[in-house]
């Protein structure tokens, strides 16, 4: 027969047991992959880039009025170097999409034994939207604690306006 006995089965459901014994255990093996992968996506100006070389009044017309400033996820991919960055709000590593590649670039100086820190979340659109920093801090954290399941206790966030961040 190709089924399992019980008593393996139970075996083995035994030994993933040791790691998910807690909700936050069980949260922090399903966001292995998702919290270290990086969203791919569509950039707004490519199509406004590529009308600029299209001649042909039709063809333009099909694209016009298309998604030129919205973004579009395609998907996620995961590069193993990548996740080794962890998350502030004053991010000294900024990451950009050139092509095909994913290129992270140093947005002060650093020195010997900094950590590079990027932001798992857009600060600065967060930071247009709302009225103050600290309803900001707000956003971030909120944002953090959904989707990446932890709440940030970067500089930024500990000393808003005077005021302690809460966790």
């Amino acid at each position: 027969m190709g089924g399992t006995s019980g008593r393996k089965a139970q075996m083995k459901t035994s030994g993933l047991a040791a790691y998910v014994q807690t909700s936050e255990m069980v949260r922090a093996v399903l966001a292995r992959d998702p919290g270290n992968a990086f969203g791919i996506w569509e950039l707004g100006q490519s199509v406004r880039s590529y009308l600029d070389g299209v001649e042909a009044r039709d063809e333009r017309k099909e694209y016009e009025g298309s998604t030129m400033d919205s973004k579009e996820m395609l998907g996620w991919g995961i590069w193993p170097e990548a996740s080794y960055f962890n998350h502030s709000c004053n991010p000294n590593v900024v990451k950009k999409r050139i092509a095909r590649n994913l290129v992270f670039i140093t947005t002060s100086v650093v020195q010997e034994g900094d950590e590079l820190c990027i932001a798992y979340v857009d600060c600065d659109e967060i930071q247009t939207t709302e009225i103050d920093e600290f309803a900001a801090g707000e956003k971030r954290r909120e944002l953090l604690r959904k989707w990446w399941f932890f709440g940030c206790a970067c500089s930024r966030c500990s000393f808003v306006g005077g005021k302690m961040g809460e966790e």
